[in-house]
């Protein structure tokens, strides 16, 4: 087996979750884990091994939600243009569990912060990154990360309307 079918095997299900948690859903995470893995495929001497593997795949798979979501962007804009257009008829919409509900709060919480918060809280909370590691994956200081992970946990308080993260707290899941 080659590095990156070894890659692949070992480390698929962190780039799903990543790409998740990126994105803010699921609904791209298995696109963005075949383009990971292409990339890594295709330009296999940029990976000098100076992070671990992870550190290393967060990046990329960092780089291809940007991607994704600068390309979902376009499309809903394109699609809100056409319903101008052309408006549709109105639907119900379906009924869904309270756990679905939190979730999908959660994540257009998420959603309104900046990446350049939300990447260190979800480092933090949901890879269970160290801030030194996260410091390192992310090119910044240590300090920065700190302030980064609690300028979030204020801003999600405020939007959710709950004072967990203020407080430091886990994360509901």
């Amino acid at each position: 087996m080659d590095q990156w079918a070894d890659w692949y095997s070992r480390h698929r299900l962190f780039v799903r979750k990543s790409a998740c948690i990126l994105l803010g859903n699921s609904r791209w995470a298995d696109d963005v884990v075949q383009e990971v893995f292409l990339r890594l495929s295709q330009s296999a001497s940029h990976y000098r091994g100076e992070s671990s593997e992870t550190t290393y795949l967060w990046g990329v798979a960092r780089n291809v939600c940007r991607e994704f979501t600068r390309r979902e962007i376009r499309e809903r804009r394109f699609r809100e243009q056409l319903e101008r257009q052309h408006p549709a008829e109105p639907h119900e919409p379906s009924p869904s569990s309270d756990r679905a509900d939190d979730a999908q709060t959660l994540s257009k919480a998420l959603a309104q912060l900046r990446p350049r918060h939300r990447e260190p809280l979800l480092l933090y909370y949901y890879h269970d990154r160290s801030y030194a590691e996260i410091a390192k994956v992310l090119g910044i200081p240590e300090g920065t990360v700190k302030s980064r992970i609690h300028q979030a946990r204020e801003r999600l308080s405020a939007v959710l309307g709950n004072d967990q993260f203020r407080r430091g707290e886990e994360a509901p899941q």
